[in-house]
């Protein structure tokens, strides 16, 4: 159940309100093919949700690479930062419109990714999304990022608001775990062109905006 009471909203980023995981699995497609391996989309598609070290080491295993590491793909890869700062962000329809409802109507938002602080406030400036918030959490500002509950906490320390009182929104099964982990009643998106496993979370939104019932 939602609670009676909601406070604030945590909005993940990527794969929530804005479609950029495509852009960066078009990334690790690329390096890849830097290490000649033709890996297909839907085996890149793994590496969604996760730390990306497992996973990006099981795929080069799996193409006859056992080899290589993680840190030997990563020196192939051109930086996650482009995402934010040079390539075409595609916002899902809606999601900027109904962040901005929800605050008209007195309630508190964050944005709470695992994305670096930098990167992430130079996107939003980019789309023009920067005043959507009260508080803004990326992943190098805790010490433990997502699936740990540290950045859903700090965002809900930021807004002075109760996770009792709070609901999160995430896209991947380690935000998910996150704002469980945190206390936070969770919904799942899964608009994103990349669905991942989101089974554990509250309650599912295919589309925006959030009903509040505000």
């Amino acid at each position: 159940m939602r609670p009676e009471t909601i406070e604030a909203v945590c909005f993940d980023f990527d794969g929530t309100l804005a479609d950029t995981e495509p852009l960066g699995i078009e990334l690790d497609l690329e390096a890849y093919r830097s290490l000649g391996l033709d890996v297909p989309l839907e085996e890149a598609h793994t590496v969604c949700g996760t730390d990306g070290k497992a996973s990006v080491e099981a795929i080069l295993a799996n193409h006859g690479r056992p080899d290589l590491t993680a840190e030997d793909f990563e020196a192939r890869r051109r930086p996650s930062s482009q995402i934010y700062r040079s390539m075409d962000i595609t916002v899902f329809p809606g999601a900027f419109e109904c962040v901005r409802s929800l605050r008209a109507a007195g309630v508190k938002c964050a944005v709470v990714s695992t994305t670096a602080a930098c990167d992430l406030a130079y996107g939003l400036s980019r789309i023009g999304a920067m005043d959507c918030f009260d508080a803004m959490v990326g992943g190098d500002m805790v010490e433990h990022r997502k699936p740990a509950p540290d950045p859903y906490l700090l965002a809900l320390s930021f807004l002075g608001v109760d996770a009792s009182r709070a609901l999160a929104v995430d896209d991947s099964p380690v935000g998910i775990a996150s704002a469980k982990a945190a206390g936070l009643h969770v919904v799942a998106f899964t608009g994103s062109q990349i669905r991942q496993d989101t089974s554990a979370a509250d309650e599912t939104l295919a589309a925006w905006p959030l009903d509040l019932g505000l």
